[in-house]
C-alpha cells in the first residue's frame, strides 16, 4: 500500500487533479506526512487525499498565499 500512496504523491498524478505540489514533508515517528499544495478548491484537495484515508485519518487544512495575506494586511483579516 505504501508504493501505492507515494506513486500517488507524484507531480504527474496531482496535475490530474489539477494540483501543484510545493512541498512535501515525512515528519517523526508517528508516521505524519505534511504536504503543501495548490487547488482551485478544498474538495479538490479532499478527492486528491482519500486514497490516504484508508491508511489513516486525513486533515486538510487550508491556507493562504503571501500575496493575499499582504492585500488584507494580515492573517486575522
Amino acid at each position: 500500500m505504501g508504493a501505492m500512496l507515494l506513486q500517488h504523491l507524484s507531480e504527474a498524478n496531482a496535475k490530474k487533479f489539477g494540483i501543484s505540489i510545493h512541498g512535501k514533508a515525512v515528519a517523526d515517528h508517528m508516521h505524519r506526512l505534511y504536504l503543501i499544495l495548490e487547488a482551485p478548491e478544498q474538495r479538490v484537495v479532499e478527492e486528491f487525499m482519500a486514497p490516504f484515508a484508508q491508511a489513516g485519518s486525513v486533515k486538510v487544512l487550508p491556507s493562504s498565499t503571501c500575496e493575499a495575506v499582504t492585500e488584507r494586511r494580515g492573517c486575522d483579516a
